[in-house]
């Protein structure tokens, strides 16, 4: 069993190097550092009696993708997504990374039984593979996650009877691991937007949270939350699937055809042997009753968040059009003043003329500014009332 913890470059091309001969190296490096092939998502690849190349039919992995906090002390690796560390002048940012890693499993014995399979299309018989469930084994877990959390699984200490027993004990600890980290991811985010205690005491907070500022900090903050929140629900949605779609009934009976079944089920070894699964199984769906839980979880902050975002567009509705309201009365002053000096300017530029000889103490400028002024002001009045 080899179990890599962010394994550097070099760790990578010595786990290439040692266990190229009994996995497809290049098949799970692609898939632990690309999502072109599983698309970003937790993905099983384990039906793969009926694949071309050997040491795909001998070999067994699933995929985990999904996102986890970064700790202080760590860093992503160049190929895992990242944003930026929180800081003072940038408080909407969670130190928040990609992770990912695989558990695969090689079956090292003989080929035991050969199933067919009818194409659709062709409508050819094809053949494949099953391996010894009992064979000689090789575990491989690459571990990518930029956090100090870590299993209470000890595989040192449990007794393992085949490799597809450590292949589940390797799959409980990643799901287990996987429920701590995602949990931690909706404490932080709930952090983020819900309104801390002081909000009930601090007037200042009160108005951050209702009228929005300049910057946009609490609209920008809120859609970033809102949407991050679904794709972690997406992702827990695929580890779901995973486990359902590849672990069935018949699977946990050792009766299925393809997928390490056990010669003798009924047997005292077989019942026994099955016994030991059922443990794992109920450690798998321990987990897997926490995702789903988290799910909830998520979908009611995201209601909250909503409610939040909602309350800060009508706060700041109203004091926009209070804003506006207030700008109205300003120009309603600033057009009385302007109706004011209308006809003052309009008597004086008459008189201004240079073709008019008047002199200063001229009766008829008097007359013509109380004649002309006093009914536009008038008029105004009546209007305006």
């Amino acid at each position: 069993i080899s179990i890599l913890q962010q394994p550097s470059a070099t760790s990578f091309a010595g786990v290439h190097l040692t266990l190229g001969c009994h996995f497809d190296m290049d098949e799970i490096f692609s898939h632990l550092i690309s999502k072109k092939l599983n698309k970003g998502k937790t993905t099983p690849y384990v039906m793969r009696a009926f694949e071309p190349k050997a040491i795909h039919q001998r070999t067994f992995f699933f995929v985990f993708k999904y996102y986890t906090v970064v700790d202080d002390g760590f860093t992503p690796s160049a190929w895992q997504r990242h944003g930026s560390v929180q800081t003072a002048s940038d408080e909407d940012a969670i130190n928040i990374s990609e992770c990912s890693s695989i558990v695969a499993l090689s079956l090292e014995g003989d080929v035991v039984d050969q199933v067919s399979r009818r194409a659709s299309k062709s409508n050819r018989v094809k053949m494949g593979s099953v391996f010894e469930t009992f064979a000689p084994f090789h575990i491989l877990s690459i571990q990518c996650f930029p956090d100090g959390i870590a299993s209470d699984r000890v595989l040192a200490e449990t007794t393992l009877h085949s490799g597809p027993q450590a292949f589940l004990e390797c799959l409980a600890m990643e799901y287990r691991t996987a429920v701590q980290r995602l949990w931690k991811l909706n404490e932080r985010i709930a952090s983020l937007v819900i309104p801390p205690d002081e909000f009930m005491f601090d007037l200042k907070l009160r108005d951050q949270l209702l009228f929005e500022d300049a910057d946009f900090t609490f609209s920008r903050r809120y859609f970033w939350a809102y949407n991050s929140l679904a794709m972690v629900n997406d992702n827990i949605g695929s580890m779901l699937d995973a486990y359902a779609d590849t672990f069935t009934s018949s699977f946990w009976l050792g009766q299925h055809p393809t997928l390490w079944p056990h010669p003798d089920p009924d047997s005292l070894e077989g019942v026994n042997y099955l016994a030991r699964l059922a443990t794992l199984r109920h450690d798998l769906e321990a987990s897997l009753r926490e995702l789903r839980a988290l799910i909830k979880s998520n979908e009611q902050l995201r209601r909250e968040i909503d409610n939040l975002r909602e309350q800060l567009y009508s706060g700041s509705s109203v004091k926009e059009n209070r804003t506006t309201i207030e700008q109205g009365e300003n120009i309603k002053i600033l057009t009385g003043v302007s109706m004011l000096f209308m006809p003052l300017t309009f008597v004086t530029s008459v008189f201004s003329m240079q073709a008019f000889h008047i002199p200063p103490t001229d009766w008829r400028f008097v007359v013509m500014m109380i004649s002309i002024c006093v009914p536009f002001f008038v008029l105004v009045f009546i209007l305006q009332t």
